[in-house]
């Protein structure tokens, strides 16, 4: 279970070489899966386990991970930061969803795995699109 983990905050940031801090990424696992928060059906609560949410995090934390885990990360920051100036969570997905829209990339990475593709074949396919041929 992440919540256990204890290594994982810091080999997310060795894997991301560092492009998020340490802080960051701490700030970034308390937020989804410690803190809690006004959820849309009224409850006071830690979100609910997400599937989609702890793949991303555990490849992250291994090293191999897809783009749209990467982008996890930069949402849930991006969201932090609007929600810190005032704004509920709801709100602040939303507006978080314009730049980083994690779930629409998730849902469009699990199609894919669901059309025969392997995970593997898809970061592969991403590094050769966002990075060139020979990285």
């Amino acid at each position: 279970e992440i919540r256990k983990r204890t290594t994982d905050v810091q080999r997310i940031y060795h894997n991301i070489n560092g492009v998020l801090s340490l802080d960051d990424i701490k700030e970034i696992k308390n937020y989804l899966f410690y803190d809690e928060h006004y959820l849309s059906d009224g409850r006071y609560s830690v979100f609910d386990a997400s599937f989609p949410i702890a793949q991303s995090w555990m490849r992250l934390s291994a090293g191999s991970f897809a783009y749209h885990d990467f982008v996890l990360l930069l949402h849930e920051k991006y969201e932090i930061g609007i929600i810190k100036q005032g704004v509920d969570q709801e709100t602040a997905h939303d507006k978080t969803n314009v730049y980083y829209n994690y779930s629409e990339l998730a849902d469009s990475f699990y199609k894919k795995i669901s059309n025969g593709k392997s995970v593997t074949e898809i970061i592969e396919e991403e590094r050769k699109q966002n990075y060139g041929k020979n990285d």
